[in-house]
């Protein structure tokens, strides 16, 4: 009968204390539970319906338990008075009567409920050992699918079985029984601080996943299961907490093992994570280190203690044996009183040393709680300065995608006004009035579009869209070109201007579109604020020479109204214009000059100004630029002079869409000599290149952006041809402007590019370039 027995609590602790040491030992006993999860994809039942074979197996559980538990007081060997005065003599006892469950069912059951008995249990052994294997494997076998192990350890064999994850496990297993039956108290040490520290994290995930998702319930069980498992991992963790003395030496060291493993191999699957979903949660590694140093620490104390411990032992029994020695009776009450004193300085001493290891314990996890704190800040930093950099780039494409469209539809119409004023400039019997006018339409034109390409060009330099594209060059014909380009202007107004270019050294590699804008801008400032009878002098000089790279110096002086000294400091900032009468009457945006600036800090060099108000402005680039020798020597022997070209034996394929785009480019090549073909989309020009006898077009001007074929796709599909066609050269000639377009033009396979409005002289000198 079992009614009479009642709980043998220790009188050393707290009855409290004492269930709750036991119930402590709860996460070792639901580890197996983890292996649902693993095996859930293999299930044929919808996956919800596992919690209740889980609740089932717990009532089972608890039911077997109770049952052995009881089973094992119900019967009591003869000399015993209770069943506490049999479990104390257990150490004493062998055979059945050592186990208290086995002697009851022997002395109830004879020898056919000792078999049965002994049957059940190596039935559970096995089972356990099975379902073991079957969790291991799994979590192998699902982290191998997830690349967070070798990939070999996800293999199935013909059964649908992982056999390689199986054979790992049973190998490691095999090593575990040379230590000793101690080593069961390891696993169970080891497996339920482990257990009790993932299911804490697992139960605080769960509840911040509940609290974004505002579920209570969850809320609610997550936290509580997150305190319940702290105050586990507390109670096993520190020496002598409640009835548990200490966990072992060896699970100390096993834990500090472990958590350097796990540690390592966090690391393995960072560096081996190509698709950025593992290491995101920094606390992981974070608890990992926390163990290392906690344990460790408890490692030592463990360690101290046992080896102290034994050294006292050794000194009491060699105390004992000394007053043997000596004539000493053995129960002399000073060997008793010295073995007391003994015992209570080691005591003292180990409550010394657990003070001191709680002290430390807390030192280090208050300062590791700082350092997490830093560290989350700074990750949430870093993680708003990645937003704002995915917001800043998003914002980036979206201005570059409007200002190429907003370009593109701008120069578009432009194209048209500046090509037929430029046309009706060229013809006969107009009327010196009409030829007024269309010079005013001609320069309004061309100011309308430098004003365009002042804020595009800024946007661009600001975005980090402008890339400079160095070439070979003559740098005195670039200055040449200067003065043609505003000779007429000049006398126009009345100015004396003068282009100069004093250097050794002309064929050097620049960005000769990047540097005429430079000078563009600095020359039309000038004229822009030179009155009539002043002067403008441009001067270019080479300064020196070193390591294959010449210095010039480039200043722009002219007779102007001049700038105040405060506003001269402020030139070079967008914006920015002085607040005087006559700047007022100024056409301008007022950033021309940051333009300037950021060019030549492009090209690494320094521009500076000097002004007076009522006196005249003078500014001063510095520029170096690398020499070519190859270049330089041919120009000395005047193998780069320039050949005539005669375009009357070239066929051209012109491809616009744009009537009036494609009406002004036939008129202006017709007028050059050049025969032609039309096309209105890439689709026609991929046509009329394959219906054409090889070598019949001399080049292709090819518009972008095109119904039915773009021009991009046209021209992957004319390279595409081989031969002569692949060798054609195509010329962009469209309104997308930026670097972007340019850099997706030669991409496409395209030769050169042209951008709208066209410029006469430079659409003659590109297709002379290819095809003189």
């Amino acid at each position: 009968a079992v009614s009479g027995i009642v709980p043998a609590f220790s009188r050393n602790g707290n009855p409290f204390v004492q269930i709750f040491s036991i119930a402590a030992l709860s996460p070792w006993a639901f580890v197996g539970f983890e292996s649902v999860s693993h095996s859930a994809e293999e299930f044929r039942f919808p996956v919800k319906k596992t919690i209740v074979i889980i609740i089932f197996a717990l009532i089972a559980g608890v039911i077997s338990y109770v049952v052995l538990s009881l089973l094992a007081v119900t019967t009591v060997p003869d000399g015993y008075a209770d069943w506490t005065a049999y479990i104390k003599d257990l150490a004493n006892l062998s055979g059945t009567a050592g186990v208290p469950t086995f002697n009851s069912a022997k002395a109830t059951t004879g020898t056919v409920g000792l078999a049965i008995l002994g049957i059940s249990v190596l039935a559970g052994i096995v089972t356990g050992l099975i379902a073991n294997f079957v969790a291991a494997s799994r979590l192998l076998y699902a982290e191998a699918k997830d690349g967070l192990v070798p990939g070999y350890l996800g293999k199935l064999d013909k059964d649908g079985n992982p056999r390689n994850a199986v054979l790992t496990i049973a190998a490691i297993s095999l090593v575990v029984p040379f230590f000793g039956r101690t080593a069961i108290s390891w696993i169970v040490d080891v497996t339920t601080i482990g257990a009790t520290i993932a299911y804490a994290y697992v139960s605080l995930a769960a509840f911040k996943s509940a609290k974004n998702e505002r579920k209570r319930g969850v809320m609610a069980t997550g936290i509580a299961g997150f305190i319940a498992s702290a105050l586990f991992s507390v109670f096993f963790l520190i020496p002598d907490t409640g009835t548990i003395s200490t966990i072992s030496t060896e699970s100390y060291l096993i834990l500090v093992g472990w958590s350097i493993i796990g540690i390592i191999y966090f690391r393995f699957i960072i560096a081996k994570d190509k698709t950025k979903r593992i290491g995101r949660s920094s606390i992981v590694w974070i608890v990992l280190l926390i163990l290392i140093f906690i344990i460790s620490l408890l490692w030592m104390r463990s360690s101290a203690m046992t080896q102290m411990q034994s050294a006292v032992e050794d000194i009491s029994a060699k105390y004992q044996t000394t007053m043997g020695d000596l004539g000493v009776d053995p129960n002399d009450p000073r060997i008793d009183g010295a073995e007391d004193y003994l015992k209570s300085k080691i005591e003292g001493l180990n409550d010394k040393f657990l003070f001191e290891s709680v002290v430390q314990m807390s030192i280090i996890l208050i300062s590791l709680a700082f350092i997490l704190s830093i560290f989350s800040v700074v990750k949430q930093n870093e993680k708003e300065m990645e937003e704002q950099k995915i917001t800043a780039e998003q914002n980036s494409a979206a201005k570059s995608r409007f200002l190429s469209n907003m370009s593109h539809d701008i120069r578009t119409p432009m194209n048209a006004i500046t090509g037929y004023t430029a046309l009706a400039l060229k013809e006969e019997n107009v009327s010196p009035e009409i030829s007024a006018y269309l010079k005013k339409i001609d320069m309004s034109s061309k100011h309308l579009l430098a004003l365009i390409n002042d804020v595009l060009d800024m946007s661009r330099i600001e975005s980090g869209k402008v890339v400079l594209q160095p070439e070979t060059a003559n740098i005195v014909r670039t200055f040449d070109k200067l003065r043609d380009m505003f000779v007429t202007q000049m006398e126009g107004k009345n100015i004396a201007y003068t282009v100069v270019a004093e250097v050794e050294n002309k064929e050097v590699v620049y960005d000769e579109h990047r540097l005429m804008r430079i000078l563009m801008n600095l020359v039309s400032n000038a004229l822009k604020f030179t009155a009539s009878g002043g002067t403008i002098a441009v001067t270019l000089r080479e300064t020196g020479y070193h390591n294959g790279v010449a210095d010039f110096e480039i200043r722009v002086k002219d007779s102007g109204i001049g700038m105040s000294e405060e506003f001269a400091e402020r030139i070079f900032e967008a914006f920015e214009r002085e607040d005087t009468d006559v700047v007022k009457k100024t056409e301008g945006t007022g950033l021309g000059m940051s333009i300037t600036k950021s060019l030549v800090d492009m090209m690494n060099g320094s521009i500076t100004v000097n002004s007076k108000s009522g006196v005249g402005t003078e500014f001063t680039v510095l520029l170096s630029f690398p020499i070519d020798r190859v270049a330089e020597e041919k120009d000395n022997k005047g193998e780069l002079e320039e050949k005539p070209f005669d375009a009357t034996d070239k066929k051209l394929l012109i491809v616009e869409d744009n009537p009036v785009n494609r009406e002004i480019v036939c008129m202006i090549l017709s007028r050059e000599g050049f025969t032609f073909d039309v096309a209105e989309n890439g689709k026609e020009a991929v046509d009329k290149v394959k219906q054409s006898a090889v070598g019949e077009y001399a080049a292709i001007l090819m518009d972008v952006q095109m119904p039915v074929m773009n021009g991009y796709e046209a021209t992957r599909a004319i390279r595409a041809m081989g031969g002569e066609y692949a060798a054609v050269p195509i010329i962009a000639m469209t309104a997308n402007a930026f670097a972007s377009d340019v850099k997706e033009a030669m991409d496409a396979g395209m030769t050169a590019h042209i951008s709208k409005p066209i410029e006469i002289d430079k659409m003659l000198e590109t297709l002379k370039k290819l095809i003189g």
